[in-house]
């Protein structure tokens, strides 16, 4: 009988710069089998405020290209699949998806690949579909945490800007069918969903830092999509369910946290989720 297929994923986010976290998780991780890196976005520590200056939007993209070969160096060989966070540059956020992609976003290192609003085929009949950037947070309903680049500014529903950008990761160059299996990765996580509320204090009002869009996607697509994995926000680790699909945080690897996750393909039929680690340095 065929071995199942499988996968073994390294999953981070948050890193925020934190070299010294990658150097550590290089050693910890030197004997393990990794066909993946995954990163969850907010790479670097970029403030949204300066999103029109074009010299720190370069000096944020070079720090993303440095932390990413700092990922290469740990685990030769391997493609990173990434979205961009609310605090990694613009150039990495604000493009249209299109057949011409790269030509719209920076490419940051040879096997380092953006799928914000757009997707990548990890095999036949599996795919991750991806979206960055955040939505601001809510606490006591008012916002708590600026969002970017789905800010409050404008008046503007900025949920309605997140389904449309979900719709057009999911239809980028048609390359999704009916039978295939969906990962989806995304910076913010669904929004009624305990890996996106922050409450570290229970005598404080939880921070809510999820999208409603994002969670509907996820019921509407039961079918096809079995993990969403999303970073976010730092102290709501762990694997959650909404539905039948499991979700996924990694936790913030600036803190210390990451994921070793396994997908197979059960009897070479169906992919499925078949373990996940969680590890602090």
């Amino acid at each position: 009988m065929n071995k199942d297929k499988e996968i073994n994923i390294l999953i981070v986010s948050d890193i925020h710069l934190s070299f010294t976290n990658i150097k550590k998780l290089g050693e910890k991780i030197k004997n393990k089998k990794i066909d993946l890196i995954i990163c969850g976005g907010d790479v670097c520590n970029f403030d949204p405020v300066n999103s029109n200056d074009s010299e720190k939007v370069k000096e944020c993209e070079k720090e993303m290209v440095d932390i990413f070969k700092a990922l290469h160096e740990i685990v030769p060989s391997v493609n990173i699949l990434y979205v961009p966070g609310n605090h990694d540059a613009k150039t990495t956020l604000l493009f249209e998806g299109n057949n011409n992609l790269e030509s719209k976003a920076p490419k940051l290192t040879d096997r380092s690949f953006n799928i914000h609003k757009s997707n990548f085929r990890l095999d036949e009949d599996l795919v991750l579909v991806g979206l960055g950037g955040s939505l601001p947070s809510y606490c006591d309903d008012k916002p708590h945490w600026t969002g970017y680049p789905y800010d409050c500014a404008n008046g503007i529903d900025h949920e309605k800007q997140v389904l449309s950008d979900l719709n057009q990761s999911f239809k980028f160059q048609d390359t999704i069918n009916s039978k295939d299996k969906i990962i989806l990765l995304t910076h913010m996580g669904p929004y009624n969903c305990y890996t996106t509320i922050d409450q570290i204090d229970l005598s404080i009002s939880p921070i809510y830092s999820g999208s409603k869009s994002i969670e509907n996607t996820i019921k509407e697509n039961q079918q096809q999509i079995f993990l969403n994995i999303h970073g976010h926000t730092h102290h709501s680790t762990g694997l959650a369910k909404v539905g039948k699909t499991y979700v996924c945080n990694p936790g913030s690897l600036r803190s210390g946290h990451y994921v070793l996750l396994k997908v197979e393909k059960f009897c070479n039929q169906l992919w499925r989720l078949k373990s996940t680690k969680f590890y602090k340095l």
